[in-house]
């Protein structure tokens, strides 16, 4: 298997991104790899496709539940060492509605003032 970087010059085939485990597709006639310079691509073989691709869904499939796992433990933490109360306290800050629900806003029920003669 061949290594190629990212935005380098290809002939088409399936290239795996190593750090992403995404799978590019070059069409036919060649073309260039996308993402940065510094991402690596290795040239996979159609038959090894039937292989890599299931591998790549099992991973994603078992370690996203431990990732919702993980963020629920943040979120207690967070919770009960008292962050969440300070960021809310903080944030919108000086946000307030331009209407106010216990005043009443339709001219029907304004108060109106007396017109007194001179």
């Amino acid at each position: 298997m061949t290594t190629f970087n990212g935005t380098s010059s290809v002939p088409s085939g399936y290239y795996l991104n190593t750090r992403s485990f995404a799978i590019e597709v070059v069409p036919e006639g060649g073309g260039t790899l996308s993402g940065a310079a510094t991402a690596k691509y290795v040239s996979v073989p159609f038959p090894a496709l039937f292989l890599v691709v299931p591998v790549v869904g099992l991973a994603f499939l078992m370690f996203l539940p431990a990732i919702g796992f993980a963020l629920f433990a943040q979120a207690l933490v967070m919770k009960v060492t008292g962050h969440v109360a300070e960021g809310a306290r903080r944030w919108p800050p000086r946000w307030r509605p331009t209407w106010l629900p216990a005043r009443p806003t339709w001219p029907a029920t304004r108060t109106r003032r007396r017109r007194t003669r001179r």
